[in-house]
Protein backbone atom coordinates (compact mmCIF):
# COMPACT_ATOMS: atom_id res chain seq x y z
CA UNK A 1 0.00 0.00 0.00
CA UNK A 2 2.99 2.43 0.85
CA UNK A 3 4.56 1.79 -2.49
CA UNK A 4 1.11 2.45 -4.13
CA UNK A 5 0.60 5.82 -2.56
CA UNK A 6 4.26 6.75 -3.46
CA UNK A 7 3.55 6.27 -6.70
CA UNK A 8 0.54 8.37 -6.72
CA UNK A 9 2.06 10.98 -4.89
CA UNK A 10 4.67 11.40 -7.61
CA UNK A 11 2.14 10.89 -10.10
CA UNK A 12 -0.23 13.82 -9.03
CA UNK A 13 2.85 16.34 -9.91
CA UNK A 14 2.16 15.93 -13.43
CA UNK A 15 -1.62 17.32 -12.62
CA UNK A 16 -0.64 20.80 -11.65
CA UNK A 17 -4.10 21.11 -13.37
CA UNK A 18 -6.41 19.12 -11.28
CA UNK A 19 -9.14 21.28 -9.39
CA UNK A 20 -11.14 18.06 -7.74
CA UNK A 21 -8.92 14.90 -5.85
CA UNK A 22 -11.16 12.13 -4.55
CA UNK A 23 -9.70 9.41 -2.89
CA UNK A 24 -10.60 6.38 -0.70
CA UNK A 25 -8.21 4.45 0.85
CA UNK A 26 -10.22 3.08 3.63
CA UNK A 27 -9.94 -0.24 5.06
CA UNK A 28 -5.87 -0.16 3.97
CA UNK A 29 -5.07 -1.98 7.51
CA UNK A 30 -1.17 -1.78 6.40
CA UNK A 31 -0.74 1.44 5.65
CA UNK A 32 1.43 2.94 8.34
CA UNK A 33 2.33 6.19 6.15
CA UNK A 34 0.94 8.63 3.45
CA UNK A 35 3.93 11.36 3.17
CA UNK A 36 4.65 11.09 -0.53
CA UNK A 37 0.86 11.45 -0.91
CA UNK A 38 0.59 14.28 0.95
CA UNK A 39 3.57 15.85 -0.40
CA UNK A 40 2.09 15.61 -3.86
CA UNK A 41 -0.97 17.09 -2.84
CA UNK A 42 0.70 20.33 -1.38
CA UNK A 43 2.13 20.82 -5.71
CA UNK A 44 -1.97 21.02 -6.44
CA UNK A 45 -1.95 25.00 -6.50
CA UNK A 46 -5.45 24.56 -8.43
CA UNK A 47 -6.76 21.93 -6.17
CA UNK A 48 -10.55 23.28 -5.32
CA UNK A 49 -11.86 20.16 -3.90
CA UNK A 50 -10.40 17.50 -1.97
CA UNK A 51 -11.91 14.42 -0.18
CA UNK A 52 -9.67 11.50 1.31
CA UNK A 53 -11.22 8.61 2.91
CA UNK A 54 -9.01 6.87 5.21
CA UNK A 55 -11.20 5.09 7.53
CA UNK A 56 -10.29 1.66 9.08
CA UNK A 57 -6.54 2.39 8.08
CA UNK A 58 -5.84 1.01 11.67
CA UNK A 59 -1.64 1.67 11.22
CA UNK A 60 -1.95 5.11 9.97
CA UNK A 61 0.41 6.96 12.18
CA UNK A 62 0.44 10.44 11.11
CA UNK A 63 -1.09 13.59 9.00
CA UNK A 64 1.46 16.19 9.77
CA UNK A 65 2.77 16.24 5.88
CA UNK A 66 -0.74 16.49 5.06
CA UNK A 67 -1.44 19.64 7.16
CA UNK A 68 1.64 21.06 6.05
CA UNK A 69 0.69 20.79 2.64
CA UNK A 70 -3.01 21.91 2.87
CA UNK A 71 -1.25 25.56 3.85
CA UNK A 72 0.02 25.89 0.23
CA UNK A 73 -3.65 24.99 -1.22
CA UNK A 74 -5.09 28.64 -1.15
CA UNK A 75 -7.80 27.71 -3.51
CA UNK A 76 -9.31 24.85 -1.54
CA UNK A 77 -13.20 25.36 -1.33
CA UNK A 78 -14.39 21.90 -0.06
CA UNK A 79 -12.45 19.44 2.53
CA UNK A 80 -13.49 16.47 3.69
CA UNK A 81 -11.11 14.21 5.24
CA UNK A 82 -11.98 10.46 6.96
CA UNK A 83 -9.68 9.41 9.42
CA UNK A 84 -12.42 7.11 11.56
CA UNK A 85 -10.93 4.33 13.40
CA UNK A 86 -7.20 5.10 12.37
CA UNK A 87 -6.13 4.13 16.31
CA UNK A 88 -2.52 4.49 15.66
CA UNK A 89 -2.85 8.48 14.81
CA UNK A 90 -1.41 10.22 18.12
CA UNK A 91 -1.55 14.04 16.67
CA UNK A 92 -3.83 16.03 14.53
CA UNK A 93 -2.91 19.11 15.71
CA UNK A 94 -0.69 20.61 12.59
CA UNK A 95 -3.98 19.23 10.76
CA UNK A 96 -6.51 21.06 12.67
CA UNK A 97 -4.14 24.02 12.67
CA UNK A 98 -4.49 24.23 8.34
CA UNK A 99 -7.87 23.77 8.60
CA UNK A 100 -8.52 26.85 11.08
CA UNK A 101 -5.38 29.04 7.95
CA UNK A 102 -8.12 27.27 5.73
CA UNK A 103 -11.58 28.32 7.93
CA UNK A 104 -13.34 29.94 4.44
CA UNK A 105 -13.21 26.68 3.27
CA UNK A 106 -16.30 23.86 3.18
CA UNK A 107 -14.60 21.61 5.89
CA UNK A 108 -15.78 17.82 6.87
CA UNK A 109 -13.50 16.14 8.91
CA UNK A 110 -14.17 12.48 11.05
CA UNK A 111 -11.80 11.77 13.76
CA UNK A 112 -10.97 8.24 15.39
CA UNK A 113 -12.72 8.53 18.88
CA UNK A 114 -9.26 9.05 20.70
CA UNK A 115 -8.98 12.10 18.85
CA UNK A 116 -12.52 13.70 18.97
CA UNK A 117 -11.97 16.01 21.97
CA UNK A 118 -9.16 18.01 20.69
CA UNK A 119 -8.70 21.84 22.25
Amino acid sequence: AVEFLDLLGKALLALQSLQHLESHFNGCTLLSSADTLWEGIAELSNLTHLHLNFGDCTALASVDKLGEGLLTLANLQHIELDFNHCTKLNSIEKLRDSLYVLRDARCQLVLPGHLRRVE
